[in-house]
Formats: structure tokens, sequence, C-alpha cells
């Protein structure tokens, strides 16, 4: 028999929300039915997050007519910077945006920094959409392909990704239908 593994991701933060870091080894205990196990009999590492896990989220947003037209592009902006304050500084964030047309336009490739990032929020205002209506669907299939493939490149044994859509509405461009959900992603 092989001693099984078992891996645990925390974080730790004091009552004001503040990451805490500064810990050891030492400052944890585990347990087992209530019963303190033996550092003999399980053995316990400290990891930095950067050596085992893996989170990327890609943001899709909707730049279709009904945003970029209606004078809604700076209230998408300040959502989209509001949600990215909120995440984790480990966590990866991608910027795609989609309207009526069968692409998704890459705006950030996937990336820590946070200057990159809403360096890539400012730069929606020269987006220029090439279709009105809102190809939601599709964009949805695509963002899922575009996070696993960016996951499976990934070198870290866990790994996890999340999408967030920021949309003011419905698919309107009907370039998905379930006889066809699996057609490989374009990319402009």
């Amino acid at each position: 028999l092989f001693p099984s593994g078992i891996g645990l991701l925390f974080g730790l933060k004091d009552c004001e929300g503040k990451s805490l870091s500064d810990f050891s080894i030492n400052d944890f205990i585990v347990k087992e039915n209530d019963k303190i196990l033996s550092r003999f009999e399980a053995s316990q590492n400290l990891l930095p997050r950067k050596l085992g896990y893996s989170l990327k989220t890609i943001l899709l947003l909707d730049m279709s007519g009904s945003v970029t037209r209606s004078g809604n592009l700076a209230v998408l902006q300040d959502a989209v910077r509001q949600f990215m304050t909120q995440v984790a500084d480990e966590q990866m964030i991608g910027i795609y945006a989609f309207d009526g047309s069968p692409d998704l336009f890459k705006i950030q490739d996937f990336t820590h920094s946070k200057i990159e990032l809403n360096a890539a929020v400012d730069s929606l205002l020269d987006f220029k959409t090439q279709d009105p209506s809102t190809n939601l669907n599709g964009a949805i299939q695509k963002g899922l392909f575009t996070l696993d493939e960016s996951l499976a490149k990934t070198q870290a044994p866990v790994r996890e990704g999340n999408m967030v859509i920021f949309t003011d509405g419905t698919d309107q461009a009907s370039w998905i239908y379930r006889e066809n959900r699996k057609t490989p992603p374009l990319m402009a």
C-alpha cells in the first residue's frame, strides 16, 4: 500500500481582511476524528501556492452595440475594475470581449499584473464592435475552450478555472446551436 496524500489549499486573513503569511508548519495541527495525528505518522508541509496551485479566471465582456452605443461602456469598465480588486493577488485573469460576431477578441492574456489588467480595461475605449448583436452562447463556449486550453498549459498539479461574464442581454446572434456546440473557437 502507498500512503495517501491530501492537499489542502487555504489562505489566512486577519479581521480586517489583510492576508497573513508569517506562519510555520508548527502553527498547525492535523486531526482525524477529533484526534491529533502524530507528526511522525502524518507529515505536513507548507508549500507556496505558486508551486502547486493555479487559479485562472477568464472575464468575458459584452462589447455589443447595446453596451458600446448606449453610453454604458464606463459602467462596464467600473464593474470590471471592482471585480478585479476583489480577487486574490495570486489569481491570473484574462480579459476577452465579444459582440455579435462568431469571434472572441483577446483584450489581455492571462496575467497577475494589475497594471496590465487596468490598461486592458482602459483600452476598451478603442474597441470597434464588428457586429452590434450579442453572441453570448458562442462567447461562453469559446471562453470555456480558451480557459481549458490555458489551464492545460499550466504545470501545477491543481488547476482551477472560473468564468465571469459581464453582459446586459441575451444571445441575439444565434451562432451556436445544439447540434454544433463542439465547433472549435475562432480567435481574432
